[in-house]
């Protein structure tokens, strides 16, 4: 289901039982898969995959990055493709497997987020993440438990 006011450019490929809110915007070289959502307000643009069940919310802004099945990336979350914004290299964040991303988190250009892992809500994240770990508001990491 795409709501009113979302705007899919030609040449994006999206699976089966997708859905947006309102006022999404999908373009560029976007490959996404089955069983995925995109909330009201929300971008995803440049060169990004979104895997299988993944959840993406409202106000989030997603340019040039790779995410794994089933993540749930809450509203206001923002992707930078650069690991110094707003100038640097082309560096996409990777969000992997399992990941779960608190509400006007960040991540950075060039960072993984590995496996399994849970991004507290305002974290900003400018290092690799370990699998099964957990990032703290402060941006300490620590295993999850």
């Amino acid at each position: 289901m795409i709501r009113s006011g979302t705007i899919v450019y030609p040449g994006v490929r999206i699976g089966e039982n997708f859905e947006t809110g309102h006022y999404a915007l999908i373009r560029g070289e976007v490959v996404i898969g089955d069983d995925c959502r995109l909330g009201s307000y929300s971008s995803i643009e440049g060169k990004v995959t979104v895997g299988d069940g993944t959840v993406i919310r409202g106000r989030c802004e997603i340019p040039n990055s790779t995410i794994g099945k089933r993540c749930q990336i809450y509203a206001g979350v923002m992707f930078y493709d650069t690991p110094q914004p707003p100038d640097g290299p082309n560096l996409p964040p990777v969000i992997e497997d399992d990941v779960v991303i608190g509400c006007n988190a960040a991540v950075l250009g060039g960072v993984t987020v590995g496996a399994r892992s849970f991004v507290a809500a305002h974290a900003f994240v400018t290092r690799d993440v370990p699998p099964d770990s957990y990032v703290k508001r402060s941006g300490e990491i620590v295993p999850r438990r």
